[in-house]
């Protein structure tokens, strides 16, 4: 066989020489190279592994945020609305008191004016009779042509002013 393997230009020896050569560099690179490639492997993959649990925890913050935000924007809507209500309340309520203090204060002006009226009428009135029965002595004085003393000119005056009342 070594022979054939010499015919081909394999050499036993040269073949021990770099099998030894080849074992040397790998304890050499297990050692110094492999060790500390393997170490910065394991903690990339530790880095990885963090890095993946705090995008986990962050999404998890992310949709308990969210889900407040849903509460507290569902909470202020419902308050919103509420105040919305109350206002509208109120307001109806300040027109409403707003409506019957101006229709109390027209039922007072409209009572005043009708006293006043009514006043003026019966002062008008006063007057017109006591006008009325001046002219009307004055009248029966000139159609009687005579004088009349005071007791006949005071029945003519009251019979004058009943007929007047009467009117």
């Amino acid at each position: 066989m070594e022979e054939v393997l010499g015919k081909i230009g394999f050499d036993w020896k040269l073949a021990i020489v770099n099998f030894v050569n080849v074992f040397l560099i790998f304890l050499v690179l297990k050692k110094w190279a492999f060790g500390p490639i393997a170490r910065i492997i394991e903690q990339r993959k530790d880095e990885v592994e963090a890095s993946l649990a705090a995008a986990q925890n962050a999404e998890a913050q992310k949709l308990a945020a969210e889900a407040e935000r849903q509460t507290v924007l569902g909470s202020a809507r419902t308050d919103a609305q509420a105040l919305i209500e109350r206002a509208e309340g109120e307001s109806k309520g300040i027109v409403d008191a707003g409506r019957a203090k101006a229709l109390k204060e027209h039922e007072e002006i409209l009572r005043r004016a009708e006293e006043q009226i009514r006043s003026s009428q019966k002062t008008s009135m006063d007057q017109v009779r006591a006008h009325a029965a001046t002219l009307i002595a004055s009248g029966v004085k000139k159609i009687l042509a005579e004088e009349v003393d005071a007791k006949v000119d005071e029945r003519i005056i009251k019979r004058a002013a009943s007929a007047v009342k009467e009117l």
